[in-house]
């Protein structure tokens, strides 16, 4: 199959470096505070990714496995 991009959108550019800056931080700040109130929860790294027109936080990390995972249902 051939596949043609047919339209992209960009998160950063339409608000803009600060505001993207600031978001950034305030997940960051978030990661920390959950760290700190739970510091024994697993985690995995690879918490932000940025896709364009979306940010995906995972607190627990991108590369966790299903143990994992459990015990972050257990403490929700």
């Amino acid at each position: 199959m051939d596949f043609k991009k047919v339209w992209a959108y960009s998160m950063a550019a339409e608000i803009g470096d600060k505001a993207m800056y600031k978001l950034m931080k305030e997940l960051i700040y978030a990661q920390q505070v959950l760290m700190a109130t739970y510091p024994d929860i697993p985690l995995t790294g690879n918490f932000i990714q940025v896709r364009g027109s979306v940010l995906n936080w995972c607190p627990i990390g991108r590369n966790a496995n299903h143990d994992q995972r459990q015990k972050w249902i257990d403490i929700d």
